[in-house]
C-alpha cells in the first residue's frame, strides 16, 4: 500500500508441471532501489508469462514487469504487481490477519484473560448463596467438566442461572445437583458469576495468613 512502483527487468522465464498435468509459470527478475540490486523468482499468470517469456530474444529492450518496493530503515519488502492489484493483495493479507488473530484471541482469552477476570471476581465480587442445578461433561481431546448453578441477585431478587467449567473430576463429583454453594458475582453484570468452591482460588482475610 505504501511502496514505490519500480520497473523490474525480466532475466528468465520458465515453467513447471503440476502432478495433475497443469502448468505453473515463473519469471526471474531484477531491479534496483536505494542503491541496491534485488533479484527474485515468482509465479505469474499465463498472460504475463506470454508477454515476457523470451527475454533472450529482446536484447535491445528486455521485457519489464512492475514491482512495488517498500523500504523503512532495515525493513524491506516488495510485491510483484504486474497484472495484480496491490489492494487485492492488501485485502487478502487483512482477511488472513483477521482470521489468524481471531484464532489467537481464543487461546489468549483462555490462557490469560479468563483467569484474570475470574481472580478479579473472587477478590471483588458479591457473595451470595446458590445451588448446583446440574452437571455435564464434554468429550474432546480430553474430558471437560461443567456445573450449572442458580442464585438470586441480592439487589433485585432476580434468579439467575449460569454454567462454569470446573477443574477436574473431583470437583465434578462434588458438584452434585442440589448442593448449596457460595456464588460470587459482579454487581454491575450479575451474569459474571462463579461458584467459589470450584473456582480454583482461595480467598483470605486481608492481613491474615492462609
Amino acid at each position: 500500500m505504501f511502496g514505490t512502483d519500480i520497473a523490474a527487468t525480466v532475466t528468465k522465464a520458465h515453467t513447471s508441471e503440476t502432478r495433475k498435468g497443469g502448468t505453473i509459470y515463473y519469471i526471474d527478475y531484477k531491479y534496483a532501489a536505494a542503491g541496491r540490486e534485488y533479484t527474485n523468482s515468482e509465479s505469474v499468470g499465463a498472460m504475463t508469462f506470454g508477454r515476457v517469456s523470451n527475454p533472450a530474444e529482446l536484447e535491445a529492450e528486455r521485457p519489464r514487469v512492475r514491482v512495488r518496493h517498500f523500504e523503512f530503515g532495515p525493513l524491506r519488502h516488495h510485491l510483484l504487481i504486474e497484472a495484480h492489484s496491490p489492494w487485492a493483495s492488501a485485502g487478502e493479507a487483512l482477511v488472513f490477519a483477521l482470521f489468524w488473530n481471531g484464532i489467537l484471541s481464543v487461546f489468549l482469552t483462555l490462557a490469560w484473560i479468563a483467569p484474570i477476570r475470574r481472580r478479579h471476581l473472587v477478590r471483588n465480587g458479591v457473595a451470595t448463596e446458590g445451588t448446583i442445578v446440574s452437571t455435564r461433561t464434554r468429550q474432546g481431546k480430553g474430558i471437560s467438566y461443567y456445573a450449572k448453578f442458580r442464585f438470586r441477585n441480592r439487589e433485585n431478587g432476580v434468579e439467575i442461572e449460569r454454567e462454569m467449567q470446573v477443574q477436574g473430576k473431583a470437583d465434578y463429583d462434588a458438584a452434585h445437583p442440589g448442593r448449596a454453594v457460595t456464588v460470587l458475582y459482579w454487581p454491575r453484570n450479575p451474569r459474571r458469576a462463579v461458584v467459589y468452591e470450584f473456582c480454583g482460588y482461595q480467598a483470605r482475610i486481608e492481613g491474615m495468613l492462609d
